[in-house]
């Protein structure tokens, strides 16, 4: 089978399972090569919502039945997942509250409420961002539940599972992009976060705090893009993005978009993605702000670029395959990061040459530390 024709067949189902809108029937025929659709939805952590696109295609073009079954078992798993993230919620914060820790549950659960399906939505774990104040009192918190990892991802960042649900803490958030981002992020935090008015959504009773449907186009944008900057992105970290803008698009305030992308430099990166949004994965033009046709060229470089590395960076053997000597595994690292993120350059220099810069510093202070 053609892998061209069969990536334009995933994003046939991906567009129609993301916007409930037809499917070309054309593209698809009685030799589909659907194990390899189904093994892209797995890379790409949208096993979901390929799966309601196949819903809206004819019997007799969908899968054959063990093929069927297999993509039915795994669906069943995802919206399990999603009821016990779910379930898990209201419970810690419920805690939380009682020991007056400020907090909002970031991207995942929050964002899933924006899809035609929530439950279809792949989840991992459960992002929690509490204030730096706080965070030691949350860190014990969670470690009250269940032992938080001995090695802290970051001074202001931990983990700890609790009975299989993967719960992250932030008393932070990364925002290493360029000079402009970090220069003016705290700064944006602290006013469309920490400074606002509380947003909730309920959760079997239980009002969970939320960032806004303003913070949540800058931030959710600014997260995808770091993670591709970095080792790569998968297209279910680009629907959370344009769900939010589509769901919210009548709440933001596109005059203030402008103005933070503007002071982060981040217009043109965020056209790049609108355009593909646009064209390649089917959302309506008037729901993407600043929507620029010109970067049409783009949005296919960019598509190819999340094919060939899928949900962060998993995809590429060279990132996930390393060494087991220590010297040799940061020499390997450290050269096919580089080499990965010289791929950006002609479309993101500033980033790019940013992202090597923090890379090579944080290497050498690792480096410098026996890690």
């Amino acid at each position: 089978m053609n892998q061209d024709k069969t990536r334009l067949q995933f994003l046939a189902l991906l567009r129609a399972g993301l916007w409930g809108t037809q499917v070309d029937n054309s593209l698809f025929d009685v030799v589909t090569d659907w194990k390899e659709i189904y093994r892209l939805s797995v890379r790409q952590a949208v096993v979901g919502i390929i799966g309601d696109g196949i819903g809206l295609l004819p019997a007799s073009l969908r899968p054959e039945r063990a093929t069927l079954l297999q993509w039915q078992a795994r669906l069943i798993e995802v919206e399990r997942t999603n009821r016990r993230l779910n379930s898990f919620i209201p419970g810690f914060a419920t805690l939380l509250k009682e020991h007056e820790v400020r907090f909002w549950i970031i991207k995942g659960q929050g964002l899933a409420r924006s899809y035609p399906q929530p439950l279809h939505r792949q989840s991992g774990d459960i992002d929690v961002l509490v204030t730096k104040a706080d965070y030691k009192k949350a860190k014990d918190l969670l470690n009250s539940l269940s032992p938080v990892d001995k090695s802290p991802l970051s001074a202001l960042h931990c983990a700890a599972n609790i009975d299989g649900i993967e719960v992250e803490l932030h008393g932070e958030l990364n925002s290493i992009i360029n000079r402009q981002v970090d220069r003016h992020f705290n700064e944006w935090l602290k006013k469309e976060l920490y400074d606002s008015p509380l947003t909730t959504y309920d959760e079997n009773g239980v009002d969970i705090p939320v960032p806004s449907p303003d913070f949540n186009a800058v931030y959710v944008f600014i997260h995808f893009f770091r993670h591709l900057l970095e080792s790569g992105i998968g297209f279910r970290q680009v629907c959370d993005w344009m769900r939010v803008l589509y769901v919210y698009r009548d709440d933001i305030d596109r005059g203030k978009l402008r103005k933070t992308l503007t002071d982060f430099h981040l217009m043109h990166a965020w056209q790049r993605f609108g355009c593909m949004a646009v064209t390649a994965l089917g959302m309506p033009e008037q729901a993407m702000p600043f929507f620029d046709k010109r970067y049409e060229s783009s949005s296919t470089v960019l598509a190819e670029r999340i094919f060939e590395n899928g949900n962060f960076g998993k995809n590429n053997k060279h990132l996930t395959n390393v060494p087991d000597n220590f010297l040799l595994r940061k020499c390997h690292s450290f050269y096919y990061r580089t080499l990965y993120k010289l791929k950006n350059l002609s479309m993101f220099p500033r980033e790019t040459v940013y992202s090597i810069l923090v890379e090579w510093k944080n290497a050498l202070i690792k480096l410098s530390h026996g890690r």
